[in-house]
């Protein structure tokens, strides 16, 4: 199965759930998450149910140092480690677009379909972020899902599906994923998290959709809303003395937040221009100000011009020069 769709709108949990349901021993109301299958999924210590998430770079060793075993025992090592960032109930880490799935990972996935499952009448292999596996990986990948055992089940997960080959998305069950509307992300939060309802509304706001980002910005706020951006946003005029100081200030802020910040404050600025200011809007008087100085047609050219560049931050770019471009480029009309 292919699970496609936002990032943190769930196709994490659902898996696990889905893992969680085809093993638990309840009679009824499957997962019942109280049973020892339902338990130990849950804490991914199942040794039928594995999770495949991309792993950071290996350090390059000469041939001689280390035997073809021991380094595929590295890789498992590091993976189980990893795998303890994506529990259900946590909101997942930041993708560092330098982290893959290797070929080492596909290769011990292939030799355990080789063997029956320890446990579990139904046996899983949930890939997080299959996009990011190496070509030769998803070469090997391809010849195991096309002779899957009757008793085990793939899936593999993605915000960019089309980034996977052809020939792996065909031999998929496709499912999915749509953003979730801010008001079901903000009862959620109130009801589950005990979060107090003005918190509620602007996580919702800004979680574009995503009740997995909703929670992340509770949990850090600067991650998603950078006080030197907003800064920078409200300022009447943008000089090039302006632009340099927030770029000092911007050191240490990831450039994905820097674009995140930007695109929620200019959308913000659209829906308050069609007259939806939201409870944010209401608070920041810049953004009323932005909305008076700025037309629609604009503001809508800038949000794509935020959207492309969020993309962009997922490369090697020249640090520098990405800021200095991108925030000169926001004093002034976007063709």
């Amino acid at each position: 199965m292919l699970f496609t769709g936002p990032i943190g709108v769930g196709k994490r949990t659902c898996a696990i759930k889905m893992a969680q349901a085809a093993n638990c021993e309840a009679e009824s109301a499957r997962p019942c998450g109280k049973c020892r299958p339902c338990r130990t999924i849950a804490l991914l210590r199942h040794p039928d149910i594995k999770l495949i998430v991309p792993l950071p770079p290996k350090r390059k060793k000469r041939p001689t140092e280390t035997k073809a075993e021991d380094e595929t025992a590295n890789v498992l090592q590091v993976a189980v480690e990893e795998s303890q960032n994506y529990l259900l109930g946590k909101p997942q880490p930041n993708l560092d677009p330098k982290r893959k799935i290797s070929i080492e990972l596909v290769r011990w996935v292939r030799k355990e379909m080789a063997k029956p499952p320890i446990m579990a009448p139904h046996r899983f292999f949930i890939f997080l972020h299959a996009h990011q596996m190496t070509p030769q990986a998803a070469n090997a990948l391809l010849k195991t899902l096309e002779e899957p055992q009757k008793q085990t089940t793939f899936i593999l997960t993605t915000d960019k599906p089309n980034e996977l080959f052809d020939t792996i998305r065909s031999r998929c069950r496709l499912v999915k994923f749509s953003a979730i509307p801010a008001g079901t992300i903000q009862d959620w939060l109130v009801e589950k998290t005990d979060t107090k309802k003005e918190e509620a509304v602007l996580a919702a706001q800004i979680s574009n959709g995503s009740p997995g980002t909703a929670l992340r910005f509770l949990k850090d706020p600067d991650e998603f809303l950078s006080a030197p951006v907003k800064k920078f946003f409200s300022l009447p005029k943008a000089d090039t003395k302006a632009i340099l100081s927030t770029m000092k200030e911007l050191q240490r802020t990831p450039l994905a937040t820097v674009v995140s910040t930007l695109f929620f404050l200019y959308h913000q600025t659209l829906m308050t221009k069609h007259g939806l200011e939201t409870e944010y809007a209401r608070g920041e008087p810049a953004i009323g100000r932005k909305a008076e100085l700025c037309g629609t047609d604009y503001l809508r050219r800038v949000m794509k011009y935020l959207s492309g560049r969020l993309e962009d931050c997922r490369m090697y770019l020249n640090r520098r020069l990405f800021l200095y471009t991108l925030l000169s480029s926001l004093r002034k009309p976007i063709k």
